[in-house]
């Protein structure tokens, strides 16, 4: 029951029909009681979309963040070929613009939770 609860709370938010786990569920798994209140809590969120809105403006301050970011970086480096970088990118946003973005939004969400 507690993976169960695992795969469906990490599915919450996600936009790929089979998000990759975030690590943080396996770590909660040993309090399956705080799992179900996570669920709890991050439930609503997920039906009237305040928790993808909340992961839509992370990753658009994220975004915005890097291109800033980006002028301080030593020269890129030498290029690689097209279908190489496709590949890349498809696997680098399948944690920044799902993954990570989800976690930073429903940890920051937990920790201030969990600290009230």
């Amino acid at each position: 029951m507690t993976a169960e609860l695992v795969l469906a709370i990490n599915g919450l938010g996600a936009i790929h029909r089979e998000p990759l786990l975030a690590s943080m569920y396996r770590h909660l798994a040993h309090w399956p009681a705080y799992l179900a209140l996570v669920w709890t809590m991050l439930a609503p969120l997920e039906i009237d979309q305040r928790l993808d809105r909340a992961i839509e403006a992370a990753i658009a301050k994220a975004r915005a963040r890097a291109q800033r970011l980006v002028g301080h970086l030593p020269a890129p480096l030498p290029p690689i070929r097209p279908l190489t970088a496709r590949r890349v990118t498809r696997a680098i946003d399948r944690f920044t613009g799902d993954v990570i973005a989800r976690m930073v939004v429903i940890c920051s969400l937990l920790r201030r939770l969990t600290d009230s």
